[in-house]
Formats: structure tokens, C-alpha cells, sequence
């Protein structure tokens, strides 16, 4: 019997080069001038950790696509909401349009990261002491020129 998984290396290792091409074909407009960064933020063990209350997060941005151009700036925001029982009920509020009424718990000061940064720009967001047990939306964005992208994590807090 063959195995279903075999290939799936080679076929994951395709996918991600195409992604990366497309990517990069994407970070000019079509004058051959910049487009809005694309930034990501946030390593693994952001959202694979369990966090403690009293505890600070700190979000490492990653610039993915070709540097913006000179004077232009990007501003990256990051905003934690909650608490949610279940993460069903996180994507469920999110869905519904009802994640902008969540109770913030903390916004990371905005950061505006200049055309060509000399460093990673770094965000952080402060688990205050009482903080309950529970699942948390981070809400991140990054936006350039009135082009905005945004995504959301799922942080746990015992």
C-alpha cells in the first residue's frame, strides 16, 4: 500500500517557494516603485506559550517584501481583547463583527516605522496583574499609505 504522505515534504517545499515568488512579485506597483511593506510579526512561542498575569509580551515585526520608499512610514499597531472561554467563541465574536466591542486588555504603544528601519521593530503588550484565566484575540496590523493588513493570534493566559 502506498503511503498518502509520501511527497508531502516535496510537495510543502513547492507550495512555500511559489508563496515566496509570489510574494516577491507583489512588493513593486506596476511603475516599478515600491509597494507597501508587508510586515508579520511574532514567533511561534507567542501563541504556543501559556502566559502568566503580570507578564509582557514583546512582538518582534519582520518586514517581508522590499523596503518602502524614502519618507514613507508604516504604522504597526497590536491590541489584546478578551477574555474568550473557548477559541470558538473567540472566532465567533470575531465573525460576527463583535471583536471591536471586546473589552481591551492592553494596546502596545502604535509604533511608525520609517522607510528602511535600522533595526526590528518591537512591540509590547502588559498582562496586568488581575488578569483572568482565559483565550485572548491579538489583533495586529500594519498599515502604509491607506493600505491596511491585518491578522489576529490566539493568546493563552492561566
Amino acid at each position: 500500500m502506498r503511503n498518502p504522505l509520501r511527497g508531502a515534504p516535496d510537495l510543502l517545499a513547492a507550495v512555500c517557494a511559489l508563496t515566496a515568488v509570489l510574494i516577491a512579485g507583489c512588493a513593486a506597483t506596476p511603475g516599478g516603485t515600491p509597494g507597501p511593506p508587508a510586515f508579520t510579526c511574532c514567533a511561534a512561542s507567542v501563541t504556543a506559550q501559556v502566559w502568566r498575569p503580570g507578564q509582557q509580551i514583546r512582538l518582534t515585526w519582520t518586514e517581508l517584501r522590499v523596503p518602502q520608499a524614502a519618507g514613507q512610514r508604516t504604522t504597526l499597531k497590536a491590541v489584546l481583547t478578551g477574555p474568550y472561554r473557548t477559541v470558538a467563541a473567540l472566532k465567533a465574536a470575531s465573525a460576527n463583527g463583535r471583536s471591536g466591542r471586546a473589552k481591551v486588555v492592553d494596546a502596545a504603544a502604535v509604533l511608525r516605522v520609517p522607510a528602511r528601519p535600522a533595526s526590528r521593530p518591537v512591540s509590547v503588550v502588559s498582562l496586568p496583574a488581575g488578569i483572568p484565566a482565559g483565550l485572548y484575540n491579538l489583533q495586529l496590523s500594519a498599515s502604509t499609505d491607506g493600505v491596511t493588513a491585518g491578522w489576529s493570534s490566539v493568546i493563552s493566559v492561566g
